[in-house]
């Protein structure tokens, strides 16, 4: 991006060296383009420091200009550009320690922009390139297998994003030790991926199991979030008497905490979905929808599957 009074790119546009785009009303700002032949040789005769931190300034300068939301805008769009052509140029002068977030703040975009195989390319160059560079063990090595596999996911490859998360999955497990909060979390996404698979069954023992770790570290898992996977689980397998106890009592649970703001409209939902699941049993004497609250529609559901 050129700033006002960038008088040394005007003289180098003078000279053919660069060439300066003055933007337009759908994508304000200027550009400026350097020809690939120039670009190599200008990195020829640079020496490698002065390269790392050529590409250094380059990338905290990308940071800077990143707009906050509009990623489908032609400015993102340039920017995501802009990451592709450092990385390449750059070497390994963005992996000093730690994978330079202007890396991730180009994977995001695309994930937010909804570019589901560009992301899916680009997250698995991350994770190649950080597992070679600062190892299988390095937290930004599991941040990007993790986004890996949710790219493989949204790209619809769902073979391999189930591969990839049991991987990540065990990375997690042998980093962190299994009963690590964030192992929970990791359990969680791979037993949501399970379940958009079709695989409610796996996805049950998964989620189960995320459950179990998540309720011994309520502090730093979201529990209710897996509770409400573990319904949908339950459903799709067609255990109805466990999908809607575990909806109304998360339910319970929600209403009972002070941090969560629920409205009636959210309370009907959810007795509207159980009563949905009761009535999948035939066990429609009495409704989980006409219940005064959720805790007697859970006690009614109770008492039915005592019967």
């Amino acid at each position: 991006m050129l700033a006002a009074g960038g008088a040394p790119l005007l003289s180098l546009q003078r000279t053919g060296l660069v060439t300066i785009d003055p933007g337009s009303a759908l994508a304000p700002g200027r550009l400026v383009r350097v020809h690939p032949a120039v670009q190599a040789g200008v990195r020829s005769a640079m020496p490698d420091s002065m390269r790392d931190r050529a590409a250094l300034a380059a990338a905290a300068a990308l940071l800077q200009t990143w707009p906050d939301q509009a990623e489908q805008s032609p400015l993102a769009c340039s920017l995501r550009a802009c990451v592709t052509s450092l990385d390449q140029a750059a070497g390994d002068a963005l992996w000093a320690g730690e994978a330079h977030q202007v890396l991730l703040r180009a994977g995001q975009s695309l994930d937010s922009a909804r570019l589901t195989r560009p992301a899916l390319r680009h997250w698995r160059a991350v994770a190649e390139t950080s597992e070679r560079v600062l190892g299988p063990a390095h937290p930004d090595t599991l941040l990007a297998g993790s986004r890996l596999a949710s790219a493989a996911l949204a790209a619809g490859d769902g073979a391999e994003a189930v591969a990839l998360y049991q991987r990540f999955l065990d990375a997690q497990a042998g980093v962190l030790g299994p009963d690590h909060p964030r192992v929970a979390a990791a359990q969680a996404e791979f037993g949501n991926a399970l379940l958009r698979m079709g695989q409610p069954a796996e996805a049950i023992t998964v989620l189960e199991a995320a459950l179990a770790a998540g309720e011994r570290d309520r502090g730093t898992v979201d529990v209710l979030a897996i509770k409400d996977s573990l319904a949908a689980a339950y459903q799709a397998a067609g255990r109805y008497q466990d999908a809607t106890r575990t909806a109304l009592a998360t339910l319970v649970e929600r209403e009972r905490s002070d941090k969560t703001q629920l409205t009636e409209t959210d309370r009907a939902n959810t007795r509207a979905q159980a009563d949905v699941r009761c009535r999948a049993m035939s066990r429609a004497s009495f409704t989980c929808a006409q219940a005064a609250t959720t805790s007697e529609a859970l006690a009614a559901c109770d008492s039915r599957d005592a019967q």
